[in-house]
């Protein structure tokens, strides 16, 4: 029994025996590569050490290890010309066991090797040591240029690729956070401070923000926005992605794997609304967040018509008030309708019970209506698309299928499509209005009316929709636990409404993420942003001689800051999905790094939306009012009568 133990023992010991020569290779190729890239960087002052330079010096090095294992593993091998020299030694421990156990029937070295007694009785310990050096040599040689050869050949969406990226999907889902992509060193970067090899990011990191740019292309949408949040919807958490040039295939992606984790998914689709999931922005809200969310919504220009708008501002403020005493729900439709029907005003009028709201309705609505299809018709021209044609069918409801309270409760998931390439400028002022919707569920939270969890908004081509409002939300979600992530195609892009909304963005987004750019001036804010490194710049002198010119050993020493990176890297060598990150929070790194990507589900998947299907809500409903009450006469014929929407 104890015989069987110290052989089975041993058995393990030998094959244990082989990992710290592994450790003492690896050690090896490393000294080596750092002593040729050493002598590369001396010889030239101006050399940068590139990728290209370690696969030479580890090519160097395999030809050194050939060379060394080679002679050590004849001459250990070579039995006439040693065994004189070294002799016999029985003395050793480890001599003793070997031979035990190699004169066993399952002899492991037997099989192997083909070792025997007489063959231990041979050769010497040290010879045996000899020989197991140069033999694991060729094996570490061997194992290294496979595992380089498959480096090299393993692409973004081969098998053994997915199948690693999703064991690193579940490593980061333990740990409650996210798999946001790799490191790669084709680049140079000085001052490199990684994050590891395998880059993952926490909930606390993510509050504090992302700004991701990149042109078209890059892979803003399929490499971070997407993976970001298919990563947080199997991490049980809701998610509201907002993407101006989104399609049915990218919703398709988010579904399948929505339902793979039991989520509900609402999909806002201006480009077919009556596919749409409904959602009403003038639903919920105090009158004073109502007003800003539909005054807010608009470009108003300058001049003569800033006066329009303050008096856009004061009617709908007072109109809504009224109805909010009267508790009454509405749609763009009502409000349309209200400004565009004196009847209708009296009819609101007459169920006011606040004294103050019901007399400045009547001093500013009633009795000076004839003013009212003056000062608001650029209003109601910029409110009719919501309310009649084309958004109608996802606007107009009173049950809208999509409440961001609930979604930020439940936990839910939000697709919103904003095609401005088929509504124009009505898309843009849409997605403002339900950034606008966003501000008001976080002053919800901050008020305590909903409990705060973590909760990751996603905002693609955010430019379009920028405004001076939206950094105020910006400051604030960070408290109510928001993660916000916003994209656009290049830094000039966010000056587009002013330079102080692009540098309050930049200073409020501690993650970042630059992908490939094409202009120069985008290039240069980036250069800036990541810093310089200080570093010792050398000019030497030249002689001018009769024939040529020669290089003087005068010269000058300076200390100059310099750029961590090549600029050409981010015009030219960046690759789709490939991005420079930058990371702030909670310590400073920043690296080059190989995005995430979810393989494309779209093929297989046939979806149905979720709707609202509690009770009807009953609200305000003018066309009802309009052509079902007093409003008209009963008895006038039909051939007299006009439809008031088709006299518009």
């Amino acid at each position: 029994m104890n015989k069987v133990i110290v052989l089975r023992g041993l058995k393990w010991l030998l094959i244990l025996s082989i990992i710290p020569f592994f450790l003492f290779y690896s050690l090896i190729l490393l000294c080596i590569k750092s002593i040729f890239n050493l002598i590369l960087a001396n010889l030239s002052e101006d050399k940068i050490i590139t990728a290209k330079d370690r696969y030479f010096s580890g090519f160097l090095l395999g030809l050194i290890c050939i060379v060394v294992s080679i002679f050590p593993l004849s001459w250990s091998m070579n039995r006439p010309l040693f065994y004189t020299l070294i002799g016999k030694n029985d003395d050793y421990v480890f001599i003793k066991l070997l031979k035990l156990y190699i004169s066993s029937e399952n002899s492991f070295l037997k099989s192997l090797y083909g070792f025997s007694v007489d063959f231990i009785e041979k050769y010497s310990f040290y010879k045996l040591i000899f020989t197991i050096f140069s033999v694991t040599l060729l094996i570490f040689l061997i194992i290294k240029c496979i595992d380089i050869y498959f480096k090299k050949r393993i692409k973004t969406n081969s098998l053994i690729a997915n199948k690693k990226k999703k064991k690193l999907r579940e490593k980061a889902y333990k740990k409650n956070k996210i798999y946001i992509g790799s490191r790669i060193n084709k680049f140079e970067l000085k001052d490199r401070r990684n994050a590891g090899k395998h880059i993952f990011l926490s909930q606390d990191q993510r509050q504090a923000h992302t700004l991701a740019t990149g042109t078209t292309g890059a892979g803003k949408t399929e490499s971070i926005i997407i993976p970001h949040a298919l990563g947080d919807i199997q991490n049980g958490n809701g998610v509201i992605i907002i993407d101006p040039k989104g399609s049915e295939k990218t919703f398709k992606k988010l579904y399948y794997y929505a339902k793979e984790s039991n989520k509900r998914i609402h999909f806002i689709n201006l480009a077919k609304p009556e596919e749409s999931s409904t959602y009403n922005p003038v639903l919920r809200g105090t009158p004073n967040q109502l007003m800003n969310r539909v005054v807010g919504a608009f470009d108003w220009g300058e001049g003569e018509a800033t006066y329009y708008k303050d008096r856009t501002i004061k009617l709908l403020t007072l109109l809504l008030e009224a109805i909010n005493d009267i508790n009454e729900l509405i749609t763009f439709t009502d409000l349309y309708n209200l400004f565009d029907n004196k009847d209708l005003l009296e009819e609101i009028f007459e169920r006011i019970q606040d004294d103050s709201i019901k007399y400045r309705f009547k001093k500013d609505l009633i009795d000076n209506y004839k003013n009212i299809s003056r000062d608001l018709e650029g209003f109601l021209s910029k409110i009719y698309p919501f309310a009649f044609d084309p958004f109608n069918k996802i606007c107009n409801t009173y049950n809208s299928d999509v409440n961001l309270s609930e979604i930020y409760e439940q936990n839910d998931i939000l697709y919103v499509t904003l095609p401005s390439n088929l509504a124009g400028e009505s898309s843009k002022s849409f997605g403002k209005m339900l950034l606008q919707d966003l501000k008001s569920l976080t002053g919800e939270i901050e008020a305590e009316k909903l409990k705060a969890h973590f909760f990751p908004v996603y905002i693609d081509e955010f430019s379009n929709l920028a405004n001076a409002d939206f950094i105020d939300w910006l400051n604030k979600a960070r408290s109510a636990k928001i993660a916000i992530t916003l994209a656009t195609q290049s830094l000039a892009d966010l000056s587009a409404y002013s330079n102080e909304v692009k540098d309050q963005i930049i200073e409020n987004t501690n993650l970042k993420f630059f992908m490939k750019a094409n202009s120069a001036k985008t290039i240069d804010e980036i250069m800036h942003l990541t810093g310089t490194e200080k570093e010792s710049k050398i000019t030497r002198q030249i002689e001018n001689n009769t024939f040529s010119k020669e290089q003087s050993r005068m010269g000058t020493e300076r200390i100059v800051d310099s750029f961590l990176f090549d600029p050409n890297i981010l015009r030219k060598n960046l690759s789709t999905g490939e991005a420079l990150m930058e990371i702030k929070n909670p310590s400073y790194s920043i690296d080059f790094i190989k995005c995430d990507y979810y393989k494309d589900t779209s093929k297989d998947v046939n979806y149905t939306l979720s709707r609202n299907i509690s009770t009807e809500c009953k609200g305000l409903n003018t066309e009802e009012l309009l052509y079902n009450s007093h409003i008209y006469d009963d008895t006038q014929d039909d051939d007299d009568f006009e439809n008031p929407i088709n006299s518009l």
